[in-house]
């Protein structure tokens, strides 16, 4: 008995000695929590956060030293028990690589715990971004409707912005995902002065993990002017580098001489010559502007945190010379935060590198002292994310209110949610505050009153630097559904619009779309083609085809189903062996096929998609042997078979030019449609499609 109570006094302080030596905190990943590349600049200062595991009944860390292998750490913050802050400035390219860290946290009774991680500091990597504008010019007297297309390409992509220093761009989504992203949007353009040109100015802006782009484009507009100039009698004004050659205007006896309607756009360069026979001098004259920006300012995607950081954060562009050449920057003067650097993108196009805010603010930006541009920086990235119920408005039978908060319990709009519904998929929603989104389920949602629809909302983790990898970050809602369910099945509403930015930016244009929205409802697609194919047994066969695609809302709409008509002929050339010896045979085979096939999406962006497919095909098919000349037999019947194969489609305005390659007539044969000498081989083939499919 004593020995027993012995050993058990002897466990129970081992385990005693065990769990005090147990260490305290257990860092478990270094995120970046707000704005800022990782990358080597030598000039960046990004904040980083080590998320820490406590153990139970342990208190906050007391103090943390951090030291970092190259780059320089500048302070530590500890931010709760959980949550260390590193304000670490980039190393210069030549430091480039892996980086050690070491992190040494102290508890208040002065127990340490030491941990070292790796982190992957590479040079700065720029996506690539296009801007196009159409129509690139357009008349002072005639309204029009700019249409204006953005995309990026890159990895890892955060966000792209579009922004006008004139009127609002209709509120449009931006598709795609972490490669590529594109987005469309237009402007109304009018009420520009009547006697002098113009021009309308539009920059946009991208950014990915280890890098930003941007580019600039606009409309010049035209618009007819007066020159008048003084020139000798008996010579004649001339003008150059307009739209429309004007007449030469011959000078009057007192040598004022006047050219009315010169058609000028905007950057175009004119010259004035006083001419004479072959002989000409040019002249000065004064070309005037209407409605052209000083320049344009806006933020890069993800680098508008108020995170006291500093990096390349905001874009500026101007617009070209009106007389065409070599543009001269004005000065620029930003208000609210300091700028440590200007970059040079492009001839027309600066980065601004500056000390981030560390609390949110506006930051303004000037040109020669004219407004560029309102920046808002806001809270860093969202951490945490909340779904409830609110009281439904008119015609809803369900309403919810995400919000989204940073590690400081500030709202953010960075990153924006997904939302998706079960059953349903997933669902739109409207931004109604910073941070926060409303979802409304409108009455043509199914479903009895009083059942319940299974809500989740989530966004991204932060980007983890080093550590264990994080799951999304969600929540989840049980949604009553209110109201009577729809009697039909009606049109699924459209998505509604985007919310007007409240960034600021100049003209109140821009809208950023920092995650995608993945496809929230089914497609349907017309199509029609023609094909040919080869069988082994070298029947050539050919034919035309229609065929419907649907797309329901599931697995982000990559999911196809299809159905379709095909009318089909084929025939082949040989020999038979009669009686008499050899002779000379054609086989023809035609017939209506009815395809039923199942696809899936492989690769998928705007312009272009691939998919494989899989079906079965109905087959009504009829048969003729024609030997030496004379019909030697037939038949028809009705047959079943497999096809397989791999469809490309490039967009085309509303629809696609689609090319097929695959498999046809698996478990097929041409038994039973004539005599059997010439008709017993299979008619598996090689088969190629090409047509048009048409979306709604």
């Amino acid at each position: 008995m004593k020995l027993r109570f012995g050993l058990a006094v002897c466990l129970a302080l081992l385990a005693a000695d065990v769990a005090t030596a147990a260490p305290a905190y257990r860092t478990r990943a270094i995120v970046m929590p707000g704005s800022g590349y990782l990358v080597a600049d030598g000039t960046s200062v990004v904040t980083l956060e080590v998320l820490i595991d406590v153990k139970k009944g342990a208190p906050a860390p007391k103090k943390a030293v951090v030291a970092a292998e190259a780059g320089e750490v500048l302070a530590t913050k500890i931010n709760g028990p959980g949550r260390l802050l590193i304000f670490y400035k980039m190393p210069p390219r030549r430091d480039a690589g892996r980086i050690g860290l070491t992190i040494k946290l102290e508890d208040p009774s002065g127990g340490e715990v030491e941990e070292s991680f790796s982190l992957s500091i590479e040079e700065p990597k720029a996506p690539s971004v296009e801007l196009l504008v159409t129509p690139e010019l357009l008349r002072a007297d005639t309204p029009e409707t700019i249409k204006v297309a953005a995309s990026v390409k890159g990895n890892n992509l955060e966000g792209l912005r579009i922004a006008t220093d004139r009127g609002t761009l209709a509120p449009t989504d931006t598709t795609g995902d972490t490669k590529q992203l594109y987005r469309e949007t237009s402007v109304e353009a009018k009420g520009f002065p009547p006697d002098a040109p113009s021009y309308l100015l539009f920059l946009a802006a991208a950014s990915s993990l280890r890098g930003y782009a941007g580019a600039t484009g606009g409309a010049s507009v035209m618009a007819p002017i007066r020159l008048s100039v003084e020139i000798a009698p008996g010579t004649e004004l001339v003008v150059e580098g307009a739209e429309s050659p004007p007449a030469p205007v011959p000078a009057p006896a007192d040598g004022r001489t006047v050219m009315e309607g010169v058609e000028v756009r905007y950057g175009a360069r004119v010259r004035a010559f006083q001419k004479k026979g072959r002989s000409k001098s040019e002249l000065s004259v004064v070309i005037p502007t209407g409605q052209v920006p000083t320049g344009l300012a806006i933020g890069i995607p993800g680098q508008t945190s108020a995170d006291s950081g500093i990096g390349p954060s905001i874009m500026v562009a101007i617009p070209p010379s009106p007389v065409g050449g070599k543009v001269f920057w004005p000065e620029i003067t930003v208000e609210g935060a300091p700028v440590i650097d200007t970059l040079t993108l492009s001839e027309r196009v600066k980065v601004l590198v500056i000390k981030r805010p560390g609390e949110p603010k506006d930051i303004k930006v000037l040109l020669d002292d004219q407004p560029a541009g309102t920046i808002n920086f806001d809270a860093g990235r969202g951490t945490s994310i909340e779904a409830k119920s609110v009281p439904v408005e008119r015609d809803e039978r369900a309403a919810a209110l995400i919000s989204v908060k940073d590690g400081n319990g500030s709202y953010s709009d960075f990153p924006e949610p997904r939302v998706r519904m079960q059953p349903g998929g997933e669902v739109p929603f409207k931004r109604i505050a910073v941070g926060k989104y409303r979802v409304s389920l409108p009455p043509s949602t199914p479903g009895a009153t009083g059942s319940k629809l299974e809500l989740t909302a989530e966004i991204p983790p932060p980007p983890v630097v080093a550590g264990d990898p994080l799951e999304y970050i969600d929540d989840q809602l049980s949604l009553k559904l209110s109201g009577p369910p729809p009697a039909l099945r009606t049109q699924e509403p459209p998505p509604p619009p985007p919310p007007p930015s409240d960034s600021g930016d100049a003209g109140g244009g821009s809208v950023v779309v920092e995650r995608p929205s993945a496809p929230g409802k089914s497609a349907v697609g017309l199509s029609a083609y023609v094909f040919a194919g080869r069988s082994f047994s070298k029947l050539l066969s050919f034919g035309l085809g229609l065929g419907a695609d649907y797309r329901p809302p599931v697995l982000d709409g990559r999911l196809s189903v299809r159905g379709g008509l095909e009318f089909a002929r084929g025939s082949s050339s040989g020999q038979v062996a009669l009686d008499a010896g050899p002779s000379e045979a054609t086989a023809t085979v035609g017939g209506l096929l009815i395809p039923i096939e199942v696809g899936y999406v492989l690769v998928g962006d705007r312009s272009f998609e691939l998919l494989a497919l899989l079906g079965a095909v109905l087959r009504y098919e009829a048969g003729a042997l024609e030997v030496g000349g004379d019909n030697a037999g037939g038949g028809s019947r009705f047959g079943f078979g497999l096809r397989a194969g791999a469809e490309g489609g490039l967009r085309f305005g509303a629809g696609s030019l689609v090319l097929r390659l695959g498999v046809d007539g698996l478990l097929t044969s041409a038994k039973g449609l004539g005599p059997q000498e010439g008709f017993d081989e299979s008619l598996f083939a090689l088969r190629g499609d090409l047509g048009f499919r048409w979306w709604f």
